[in-house]
């Protein structure tokens, strides 16, 4: 908000205008090689060329190249550049293919020439742009930060703000309110107590700060009050971490109505009815597939035999799950354990080496091929094949009560394998992190990391026990 306390420089747009340079010198150099013969191959239409000028420099301006970490080189910029450009080429090719004809020569000398140029030359004007504005001139100014109140967002705030900017960020230690035990907990993490609010605008000017962090928690109303005061009058720069939102926090956002800010969850992708008709098109084709080349594989037919040779019985195992909105359905798997697992124990997680466990179901589980049959529970909507892992009833009735925020889970259907599922939080692990992971895939759902999950689950996790 105020910058009259640092030498601003507006970093992105001057990378932006270096891109823009780029392109252009880009294509010109493409021309000449081709004119020159230096390069072989027909010479590329100017139409063309200022064309993928265009596409890409507008797809370049929606990546994440203008970021921060992109701009110091900690994020793949290489690769993203490649791949930025690519895409540009290709649209340019659909376009060109699509309007005029016999121009798939002039498509290729794009992917040939126009795309590894520019890269080249992107690649080679950032690293000098980012010499001369950082090495060179030293425009970029130095982030002196505070503090006050705490809690464990704050924690991972500033520690993002250390992993990000770097050398860049001078972290000068925190205000606290009058709850002792906040004043303790920033202490005992190992920062710098610079006093109570009461020296707050001496030590503001005395430590020359340019960015406040204020925590809602652990801070009375007037003293967020007079800390945005205090930072107004000596322009400093400030946010805010509102209280009361401890999930769903990317999709957090602020609106004015009213001329009044009002903070709130923004709607996930999950609610776009687009997004749900399709993805459950992917699981009806999904389940299909799953159906058809699974069940006259012999390994299953093997694993049934095995199975019932060493417990009689039925070799398929259903158990009540809850589904979205806790709508209750009988899950379907190839039975893993023995027919009296639960007679004297009641419901509980399987467990490393669990002595109720089948011989056969240690692979079975340890390959997820008893979670086969459940392309079937998908099939009749009552799972998707990505999703939270749907949870027993009598351990959901406890963790709605003990766990904040638990039943968030339940906004979309249960999934054969899920973000949790692949990173090793199955059966008995801790319900927290397995939420934390759950909420993380709501959060950040796409169809890309749903095929990723996909992938992932061909590799299961050491613990899937």
């Amino acid at each position: 908000m105020y910058f009259g306390k640092k030498n601003q420089f507006d970093w992105a747009f001057g990378l932006g205008c270096c891109d823009a340079f780029a392109l252009a010198l880009s294509l010109g150099l493409v021309h000449c090689l081709q004119v020159g013969h230096v390069l072989p191959g027909e010479t590329l239409s100017f139409r063309a060329s200022v064309l993928f000028g265009i596409i890409a420099g507008w797809m370049l301006r929606n990546t994440h190249l203008y970021t921060w970490g992109a701009f110091t080189g900690k994020r793949g910029t290489i690769l993203g550049l490649g791949r930025t450009l690519v895409l540009a080429a290709a649209t340019l090719a659909g376009i060109r293919l699509f309007f005029y004809r016999g121009s798939d020569r002039e498509v290729s000398l794009t992917l040939e020439w126009l795309v590894p140029v520019s890269i080249a030359v992107l690649l080679g004007i950032r690293i000098f742009f980012r010499w001369v504005v950082m090495d060179r001139l030293r425009l970029i100014a130095v982030e002196r930060i505070v503090f006050a109140g705490w809690s464990p967002h704050l924690k991972k705030v500033i520690q993002a703000y250390q992993d990000e900017m770097g050398a860049f960020h001078i972290l000068l230690g925190f205000f606290h309110g009058k709850d002792a035990t906040i004043r303790e907990g920033a202490a005992a993490a190992g920062y710098r107590c610079l006093g109570s609010l009461d020296v707050l605008e001496t030590m503001i000017e005395k430590e020359r700060a340019t960015l406040m962090i204020i925590e809602e928690r652990g801070l009375e109303q007037d003293d967020v009050k007079r800390i945005v005061e205090v930072c107004s009058r000596h322009l400093v720069n400030f946010k805010i971490i509102p209280s009361g939102f401890d999930v769903l926090t990317t999709k957090v956002t602020v609106r004015v109505v009213a001329g009044v800010p009002v903070v709130g969850v923004h709607g996930l992708d999950f609610d776009h009815f687009q997004n749900r008709l399709l993805k459950r098109l992917i699981d009806i084709v999904g389940a299909l597939v799953g159906l058809t080349l699974s069940a006259p594989a012999p390994a299953i037919a093997i694993a049934g035999l095995l199975i019932y040779r060493e417990s009689p019985g039925p070799v398929l195992y259903r158990q009540i799950r809850l589904g979205i909105r806790e709508e209750p359905f009988k899950i379907i798997k190839l039975r893993s354990m023995r027919l009296d697992a639960e007679q004297t124990t009641g419901a509980q997680w399987a467990v490393e080496n669990d002595p109720r466990r089948l011989k056969i179901g240690t692979f079975l589980r340890r390959t997820n091929l008893d979670e086969l049959p459940q392309f079937w529970n998908v099939l009749k909507g009552e799972m998707s094949l990505v999703g939270p892992r749907p949870e027993r009833p009598e351990f959901t009735a406890s963790f709605r009560e003990t766990i904040p925020h638990y039943n968030l889970r339940h906004t979309c259907r249960p999934g054969l394998t899920g973000w949790a599922a692949v990173h090793g939080l199955r059966g008995n692990t801790s319900p927290e992190d397995r939420l934390a992971y759950d909420i993380y895939y709501l959060e950040n759902w796409s169809l890309y990391l749903d095929f990723k999950i996909m992938v992932m689950t061909l590799f299961p996790p050491k613990n899937a026990y």
